[in-house]
């Protein structure tokens, strides 16, 4: 099945939603995107939009069946939120001695620019098996991989999660730039696709002009903002990429 064909399959299968594809990036703004805006979410401790948020509990129902039990250790999360996280790694690699362009280089094969994170559009999951034990560090590549604590979870979602609208957002395909390998990171297509589209068209470089509460913002500079989008915002599994 070619990419278009998939993507019209999967949205077809999408259930959840009245609303034609072509809609979904008009129920989103700039504000939203950026994580400066809460969404519409539900759900308990870790919240998306609805329409995921009734996949996800479809796809978890079935992986019960199988004696899985999906559980979201990571999904929405704000400008703030990720902003926090951002400067504790900046301020912990500044200390290490590392330069401030060699330290957000290096934040940057995990962590995203407060802003740019795909957790602020509600429609990314972190995932683990609730049935096993959580081990000291849970979201690392060994968990996912065979005899890892999470194999059995990876397998199932290799076979299933597509059949939900659910893709794995960073895969371990050579060709990819950006992000490093995330076996626990998935994104909701029918909605992900369209954000992203119109995250795009933000003037990013605006943006981070005077963002002081960003640390290193200053080394922001705009070829480091373009290249930034080209291999890490663009840097994603090609079925979530805008048409």
């Amino acid at each position: 099945m070619n990419r278009r064909d998939f993507i019209k399959t999967s949205i077809a299968l999408a259930g959840s939603s009245s609303l034609p594809f072509i809609t979904y990036s008009q129920l989103i703004d700039s504000q939203e995107l950026l994580g400066l805006r809460k969404p519409l979410l539900v759900g308990s401790k870790h919240m998306l939009r609805k329409q995921a948020h009734l996949d996800f509990m479809r796809m978890k129902k079935e992986a019960r069946k199988a004696g899985i039990i999906i559980q979201a250790v990571s999904s929405y999360r704000s400008f703030n939120r990720q902003k926090s996280i951002w400067n504790k790694k900046y301020n912990q690699l500044i200390n290490q001695g590392l330069s401030k362009e060699a330290s957000i280089h290096r934040i940057l094969e995990y962590s995203t620019l407060p802003g740019t994170s795909r957790h602020h559009w509600g429609t990314e999951i972190d995932i683990v098996d609730a049935t096993k034990p959580f081990p000291k560090e849970i979201l690392i590549q060994k968990n996912y991989e065979t005899h890892g604590v999470y194999h059995s979870l990876k397998c199932w979602m290799d076979e299933h999660s597509q059949k939900y609208n659910w893709m794995l957002t960073y895969p371990n395909e050579t060709k990819r730039t950006g992000f490093s390998y995330e076996p626990w990171h998935y994104s909701y297509q029918p909605l992900s696709q369209a954000y992203l589209s119109k995250f795009l068209k933000i003037d990013l470089d605006d943006f981070y002009l005077n963002r002081k509460d960003i640390n290193g913002f200053e080394m922001l500079s705009a070829d480091l903002l373009n290249q930034y989008v080209k291999t890490h915002v663009l840097g994603v599994n090609e079925l979530l990429l805008p048409d």
